[in-house]
C-alpha cells in the first residue's frame, strides 16, 4: 500500500490489478507446493535440510542429468524469491517510516532522503534491527517466521479495523457491506495474531508481547515531545524585530592571544555589515515551496531580506554551504559572517530527535579564511542553559566538490571563447558561461527584479533583470552563455539585463 503512488495513473486501478495478480500467483504456489508435498510424501526436517521444495523437485525431475539441472534452477529461483522478499522490506519500511515521522511519531531524521534519493536513515535502522534479530535468534527460521507473521497480520488487522471506522463515519454507498467485509478480515487476521502469540510464545513471540506496548507508548512520547516543541518555537517566540536596540556591544573572554582570539577580534572588526543574504538549500522541493510562501508573507520578521534558494544536487548541505561561503570571500578584502539559527533544546530526548546540521555546517566553513560561523540558538522560555560543545577537527578534503556532469561538458564545448568569471574587470563587456546556482526576486510597490547567481569554477556573478518578476528558463541548474557589461553593487559583480543563451535547460525538480 505504501507503493501505490508509484504506479502510473490511474494508480488505484493498476495497484488493484497488481494485487490480484500477486494473490493469484501466491495461491497457485501455495496450493501446488501443498499438493506436491502430499503426493511425494515430502516432510520437513528438524535440521532444515533438505527442504520440502528440494524433496519435491527431486521426486518430480529426478537427481541425474536434466533432472539435476532443473533441481539447481528451482533452487536458484527459490533463492531469488527469498531475496526479493527480503528486499521488499528495505523498499517499503523506509517509506512507511518517513510517513510516520512526517506525522511526528518517529524522529524526523527518517524523513530525509540521502545522496541517492532514498531514505537512507530508514534503511540503516532496518538493517540494524534485522542484524540484531538474526543474531539473537541464531538465524532460526521457525522463530523468525513467527515474528514476521505476527507483524504482518497485526498490520492487516489494524488496516481492516481502520477501514471499519472509516465506513462507520462516512456511511457512503454500500457502507454496511463494506463494514462486514473489513470487520471480518480484521477479525480473522487478529485471530491469526493471537494463535501465533500463544503457540510460538516460548520460541520468541514473547518479544512482540513485550516490545509492542513499549513501542506504542514510545511513539506517543515522541509525538508529545514534537508537539511541545512546536508550541514553544512556532507560537512562543515573542515580538519580531529589533528596533529598540540602539547600542550594540561585544564582549570577548580572552584566555590567551592565539589564533582563536585573533579570529574573534577579526570578527569584531567586520561588524560593519555590507550585505545580508538569506540562503536556503533546495533539498526537498515541497519544503522549499512552503518556505518561500512563508518568507514572502513574513515581511516584518525578515526585515526585507530576500530569500535565495540555492541548489544542493548531492544533498550534502555542508559541502554546499562551504561552496557559497568560499565564493563570498574570494575578494581578500571581504570578511564573511555565517549565522546558523538552531533550536536550543535542553532535554536529551529533544536533542536526540533532531540532527546537527548547524554543527556540520559550522565545522565545514570554519576552515575558510576570513570567515566566522556563529550558531544562534533559541531556547525554550525559562529553560535556557549554556551548552558547551566541542567540535572535532574536520578535514577540508572530506567535503567533496560538485561532480563534473555531462551538462558541464556540453557547456564547455560551446563556450570556448567565454571568459572565466573570476577574471572579469569592472566596466568591461564580456561573455561568460556557467551554471545558475541560486535565484532570488525582489518585489515592492516601486520596482521588481529577478537576480540569478551564475557560477563557474573561478567565481560567480549576479545577473540582474529589472522589471521582471521571473525569467522563463532561468532556473537553478540551467547552463547559460551570457554577455553584457560588468557592473558592481557594492563589492559584488553584476550584469544588468544581459543577453543570454540557454545551453542546457534546468533539470526537473526531484521529489
Amino acid at each position: 500500500s505504501n507503493g501505490v503512488a508509484s504506479f502510473r495513473p490511474p494508480e488505484a486501478r493498476h495497484a488493484r490489478s497488481t494485487l490480484l495478480v500477486l494473490a493469484a500467483v501466491l495461491t497457485f504456489l501455495l496450493l501446488g507446493t501443498t499438493l506436491l508435498a502430499t503426493w511425494t510424501h515430502a516432510l520437513p526436517y528438524a535440521a532444515g535440510t533438505p527442504t520440502v521444495v528440494s524433496q519435491e523437485v527431486q521426486a518430480v525431475f529426478g537427481s541425474t542429468g536434466l533432472g539435476h539441472t532443473a533441481f539447481l534452477l528451482v533452487q536458484l529461483a527459490t533463492l531469488l524469491v527469498l531475496y526479493t522478499g527480503g528486499n521488499t522490506s528495505f523498499n517499503g519500511f523506509p517509506f512507511l517510516a518517513s510517513y510516520v515521522a512526517g506525522d511526528r511519531f518517529l524522529p524526523r531524521q527518517l524523513t530525509k532522503r540521502g545522496h541517492r534519493l532514498v531514505f537512507s536513515n530508514g534503511i540503516l535502522v532496518l538493517a540494524a534491527v534485522a542484524l540484531v534479530l538474526i543474531v539473537a535468534f541464531g538465524a532460526r527460521l521457525d522463530s523468525l517466521i513467527a515474528l514476521y507473521a505476527i507483524g504482518v497480520f497485526t498490520g492487516f488487522s489494524l488496516a481492516g479495523l481502520g477501514m471499519v471506522v472509516k465506513h462507520l463515519k462516512e456511511r457512503g454507498s454500500r457502507w454496511r457491506a463494506r463494514v462486514v467485509v473489513n470487520g471480518l478480515s480484521s477479525s480473522v487476521t487478529a485471530l491469526v495474531v493471537v494463535i501465533f502469540l500463544v503457540v510460538k510464545f516460548n520460541e520468541g513471540a514473547w518479544i512482540i508481547a513485550v516490545v509492542g506496548p513499549l513501542m506504542y507508548f514510545g511513539l506517543l512520547r515522541i509525538n508529545r515531545q514534537y508537539r511541545s516543541e512546536s508550541e514553544v518555537f512556532d507560537h512562543g517566540g515573542g515580538t519580531p524585530g529589533g528596533g529598540g536596540i540602539r547600542t550594540r556591544r561585544i564582549i570577548i573572554f580572552v584566555d590567551s592571544l592565539d589564533v582563536a582570539t585573533e579570529r574573534a577580534l577579526e570578527y569584531c572588526q567586520a561588524l560593519s555589515i555590507h550585505s545580508v543574504r538569506a540562503v536556503h538549500f533546495d533539498v526537498d522541493p515541497r519544503v522549499t515551496r512552503e518556505l518561500e510562501d512563508q518568507w514572502s508573507r513574513a515581511g516584518a520578521i525578515t526585515f526585507g531580506i530576500d530569500l535565495e534558494v540555492a541548489s544542493c544536487d548531492d544533498r550534502r548541505i555542508d559541502r554546499a554551504a562551504l561552496e557559497v561561503v568560499a565564493d563570498a570571500v574570494r575578494d581578500p578584502e571581504v570578511f564573511c559572517m555565517v549565522l546558523l539559527p538552531r533550536r536550543g533544546l535542553s532535554s536529551r530526548l529533544g536533542r536526540l530527535l533532531h540532527d546537527r546540521t548547524a554543527d556540520a555546517i559550522s565545522k565545514a566553513v570554519s576552515h575558510v579564511p576570513r570567515t566566522a560561523a556563529t550558531i544562534v540558538p533559541y531556547y525554550e522560555v525559562g529553560d535556557a542553559r549554556d551548552q558547551l560543545e566541542t567540535a572535532a577537527d574536520v578535514k577540508v578534503g572530506a567535503i567533496r566538490p560538485q561532480p563534473h556532469l555531462a551538462a558541464d561538458e556540453l557547456l564547455e564545448s560551446k563556450a570556448k571563447e567565454a571568459r572565466q568569471i573570476g577574471s572579469l574587470n569592472y566596466r568591461e563587456r564580456a561573455q561568460v558561461a556557467g551554471r545558475i546556482s541560486a535565484v532570488a526576486s525582489s518585489r515592492s510597490d516601486s520596482f521588481v527584479e529577478t537576480r540569478c547567481t551564475l557560477s563557474d569554477s573561478t567565481g560567480s556573478i549576479t545577473l540582474v533583470f529589472q522589471g521582471r518578476a521571473s525569467v522563463p528558463g532561468l532556473d537553478r541548474g540551467a547552463r547559460l552563455m551570457v554577455s553584457g557589461m560588468v557592473g558592481a553593487r557594492g563589492s559584488d559583480a553584476v550584469m544588468l539585463n544581459p543577453d543570454y543563451e540557454i545551453v542546457v535547460p534546468a533539470p526537473p525538480p526531484a521529489g
